[in-house]
Parts: C-alpha cells; structure tokens; sequence
C-alpha cells in the first residue's frame, strides 16, 4: 500500500480548501479522435507529477480529505487529490506507477458498466486507491428521473461496494450535468460527496458539488501551474 494511503507523522488538521485535479485518458490522442484535449500524454503526465512533488504537493484520497473537513483528521501540508475519470486501462497501469513513486494513491471514477474489468481494477484497490462511481453507462443525469436516475446513481455504488468491498462514498457526475434532483439523488444514495468541473478548490461548504481542474493535454506544468495558483488567491 503506499504510503499516504494512510495519515502520516507530521499531518495537522485542514479544514481549508483542497485542490482536485481530474484527468481523462492517458496517452496519444487518436487522429480521429473528437475531443483530443482529454488525451494526456505519459510523458506529460509524469512531467505534471514530478512538478506537484517539488512544489511541496502531496496526494490524498478524497476520502483522507473529507475525514479532515468532517471528522477531525489530518492531511499532509499541501494536499492535493488527483482523480481518473472514465475508466480507461492506463489508468490503472501507467498512472499508479508514476503515483507511486511518491507514496501517492489516487481517485478512479468508474463507469460501472463499460469500462475496466475487475481484474483491473482490484491492484489499486491494493495500492490505497479509492475507487467511486461515475455513473453505470454515463448518461446525462439531469434528463433522468425515478427507476432511471436511481440506477445511475445508487446502483452503481451497490455495484462497486458489493464487487470490491470499497465504501464508494463519493460520486462524479457525467459531463459535469448537474441539477437539484441530482444532488438529493446522489444524497438519497448515501454518497459523502460528488465532484464536478467546475474550476476552483473544493470545499468542505458544498460537499456535493466539489470543484476540480480539469487537465487537458498540451498545457503542460504551465497550465496546471496556473490552476493551482488562480485557486489559491
């Protein structure tokens, strides 16, 4: 397990904000591919990892964070947590190597239904990961309601509690499509919290609407620099 899947010597007490980035797929862009800027490289990737770890960042699960807003825990000096939305196989291969070396664990946002098969997904388990739902076929929520909607949300968790014996306490929304029904729908599912894309630094203040910085491929350190900061004032 690495190390900071787990409250370390020296962590104090944040009831602050925290930073939460979110990536899509790893790798090369397909030429066809619609929307490239969801593709990062590896090679940027890791460029991005390096650069956290020598600004001081250390990364947590989103659980670690909530338990430091609501039930008095401890977070490391610069806390940051950094989410995988989707499901897609370097995301559990290339991503927790490069995670690792820094004793860090990370946040998958699965798509129940569609995307990695167990047996990849239960090694990051192992490693401290948090694993969450994003929904089981990824849908735009706000369109939903009753038998439909519960499925998306609730049955999903059901699935990843019962498959991998994970709390699954936090939920992402697809697309970041979010309404009032969603939220009380996520709330009714028993979910802690919920993240969107929403630019900023989550807060401990609108646990079911928690911001993230999305990382597109092509901004590099600079981009990512440049969310950290602009949050931070």
């Amino acid at each position: 397990m690495v190390r900071n899947a787990t409250p370390q010597p020296g962590w104090k007490p944040h009831p602050g904000p925290v930073p939460i980035l979110v990536y899509h797929a790893l790798g090369e862009a397909p030429p066809t591919e619609e929307y490239p800027g969801l593709y990062v490289s590896e090679p940027e990737f890791e460029e991005e990892m390096v650069w956290l770890h020598r600004q001081g960042y250390e990364a947590v699960t989103l659980d670690r964070a909530e338990a430091a807003w609501y039930h008095g825990g401890t977070l490391p000096t610069k806390p940051i947590v950094i989410t995988f939305d989707n499901g897609y196989p370097a995301q559990v291969t290339f991503a927790p190597q490069v995670l690792s070396r820094y004793g860090w664990p990370g946040v998958l946002f699965e798509i129940t239904e569609e995307h990695l098969r167990p047996s990849e997904i239960r090694p990051v388990i192992k490693l401290g990961w948090e694993v969450d739902s994003h929904s089981a076929t990824h849908p735009n929520l706000t369109e939903l309601s009753g038998s439909e909607l519960e499925y998306q949300v609730a049955a999903s968790r059901r699935y990843l509690r019962r498959k991998f014996h994970v709390p699954s306490d936090n939920f992402c929304y697809p697309s970041s499509e979010y309404d009032a029904a969603t939220i009380a729908a996520v709330k009714e599912a028993g979910y802690v919290g919920a993240v969107t894309e929403n630019a900023g630094y989550a807060s401990r203040d609108l646990p079911y609407e928690l911001d993230r910085y999305e990382i597109e491929g092509g901004n590099g350190v600079e981009g990512l620099a440049a969310d950290l900061a602009s949050g931070a004032s």
